[in-house]
């Protein structure tokens, strides 16, 4: 599969749907399950107009925001050129992940918010050497506090940000101000509806008493009866981020600031997964984004064919495994 995908990257418009396709379909006939807690206002907007309980609804919508999201992840990554070689491999392992265990294959306020990082890390790479930075830095506040009020441990990505402004550009303090302007704006609009509207207290209570953790519990942040997805997992990243060292240094310096943040991204991830209250197992796919860039990047770069091909047929394994031999309890 690997080697196809390698000679004729046209037929991942072809796979990519298809295992979308199956796996919302595998989902919906299991029970299709509707986040509604823990949730931020325009998610909850959403989840008002359209009650959970119109599961085709939110199958059929899960299942094109997933491949829509794989193919604009794609197209970024390649238009940035992030990997060292164009590859619609990205597009490929960002839906094998977010199929990855059944629990993911619910609708829930990170389908959104992905949709929105992957428009902010867009914007986010544009800033590489750009002499007229500010209306960037502005859409990249404002999509994130936008993302935030989907799901809010994605004000988190205020980080990357910052680290996109030290790493892609010279110093300058009007990129921090008016990232904080486009940050604040949407907050603003929010709250003073919620003030005005009589529902102040209703907001403060979602959002500080509900949404905010007061501690933080090791073992609720690994993913429980999947401990060999997990490690298998964890091995690919291993040996991707490996492939990567070796080959950076090779890479020229605008691609090497790109991948440098990728991989800043990653750890920014983890801290939205350290500080959310929900013990679903799907917030772990706020992770398939960074993951899949090293996976493909992985893939991508490893020399002998037979080797790729096994280990992506044993990740298939695991998908299969998860899917018909473990019980769909969501």
């Amino acid at each position: 599969m690997i080697k196809i995908l390698k000679s004729n990257p046209g037929i991942a418009f072809i796979i990519v749907p298809l295992i979308a396709i199956l796996a919302w379909v595998l989902a919906y006939s299991k029970g299709l399950m509707v986040a509604t807690n823990g949730a931020m206002p325009l998610y909850d907007l959403l989840i008002k107009f359209v009650l959970p309980e119109q599961k085709l609804f939110y199958s059929i919508s899960g299942c094109l925001l997933v491949i829509a999201q794989a193919f604009h992840l794609n197209f970024v990554l390649n238009k940035h050129e992030v990997i060292y070689k164009n590859s619609w491999l990205p597009s490929l392992f960002y839906v094998l992940l977010m199929s990855l265990i059944p629990q993911f294959l619910v609708f829930q306020p990170i389908l959104i918010a992905n949709s929105i990082t992957i428009l902010i890390i867009d914007k986010i790479f544009k800033l590489y050497k750009n002499q007229q930075p500010l209306a960037l830095d502005f859409d990249i506040g404002f999509l994130i506090s936008t993302s935030a009020l989907f799901y809010y441990p994605s004000i988190i990505l205020v980080l990357l940000f910052f680290a996109g402004v030290i790493i892609l550009k010279p110093f300058a303090w009007r990129d921090w101000i008016v990232g904080l302007m486009g940050l604040i704006l949407p907050f603003f609009f929010v709250f003073t509806y919620y003030f005005l509207t009589d529902q102040f207290q209703y907001l403060t209570t979602r959002f500080f008493t509900a949404n905010i953790r007061q501690d933080i519990d090791v073992w609720r942040l690994l993913p429980k009866g999947f401990g060999i997805t997990v490690g298998y997992i964890l091995v690919l990243l291993v040996l991707a981020l490996l492939k990567l060292s070796q080959h950076f240094n090779k890479n020229v310096i605008r691609t090497r600031n790109l991948q440098q943040l990728m991989l800043i991204f990653n750890i920014v991830c983890a801290i939205m997964i350290v500080l959310t209250p929900e013990v679903q197992l799907y917030r772990f796919t706020v992770l398939a984004i960074p993951f899949s860039f090293l996976l493909a990047y992985y893939f991508l770069a490893a020399k002998k064919s037979w080797y790729a091909e096994v280990a992506f047929w044993l990740l298939i394994a695991n998908i299969v495994y998860n899917f018909f031999l473990m019980k769909l309890v969501m």
